[in-house]
């Protein structure tokens, strides 16, 4: 019981520190410093992947949004996805899911109703939420959970035509990924995008 309740206040206190705020500050953060991650790219891609970053800026720039929220539960502790209208038009998406070992944060940036840019940062825990002291002794352990010890993955995606034209993944060295690769996370990133499109469709205000 008492796991339970400190398992309950952790997951508000992660939603309150590590809400949607958090996460676009990151792909301000993430558009601004474009020039420094990508030095190593051609002049072609370089152009090629200018109108994206021009709409993630138009889209962070975008006040007083039309909100509308719903609950997921594609993990066993659920999430929750928001909805961004402009002028009755859906600009953003973002989607939080929380799990006892992990947590995800993505944000979807929509140009003409079609996906633009995506932005996810991954938490892997060290341990799970609920693994206190007394968890630790009992399994001959030398940790409990530590938020600040979790592994963070950060990716971001860019759409051209519907294409996943580049990934930037924070995990490696800079190398172009293989097409057959891009073409699968592709499948995977719009497979989750419409779906979370067809939920809008069925969200009240």
């Amino acid at each position: 019981m008492k796991n339970l309740f400190l398992y309950l206040i952790f997951s508000l206190f992660t939603i309150y520190n590590l809400s949607c705020h958090s996460v676009f500050r990151s792909t301000n953060h993430a558009v601004e410093n474009f020039k420094k991650d990508t030095i190593y790219l051609n002049e072609d891609l370089k152009k090629q992947l200018n109108p994206v970053l021009k709409n993630s800026k138009r889209i962070n720039s975008i006040k007083n949004w039309t909100i509308k929220t719903k609950s997921l539960w594609e993990t066993a502790e659920g999430g929750e996805a928001k909805f961004y209208y402009k002028n009755g038009k859906l600009e953003k998406i973002t989607t939080h899911y929380l799990s006892e070992t992990f947590q995800k944060l993505t944000v979807y940036h929509l140009e003409n109703q079609k996906l633009s840019f995506v932005f996810d940062k991954y938490y892997q825990y060290n341990r799970p939420m609920y693994y206190d002291s007394i968890a630790m002794k009992s399994n001959n352990d030398t940790e409990v959970f530590d938020f600040n010890k979790a592994e963070i993955t950060v990716n971001r995606y860019y759409f051209l035509d519907q294409k996943l034209i580049y990934q930037l993944d924070s995990e490696d060295c800079g190398a172009p990924f293989s097409n057959d690769y891009l073409l699968e996370t592709e499948k995977e990133i719009k497979n989750e995008f419409e779906y979370l499109v067809e939920i809008s469709n069925h969200v009240c205000d």
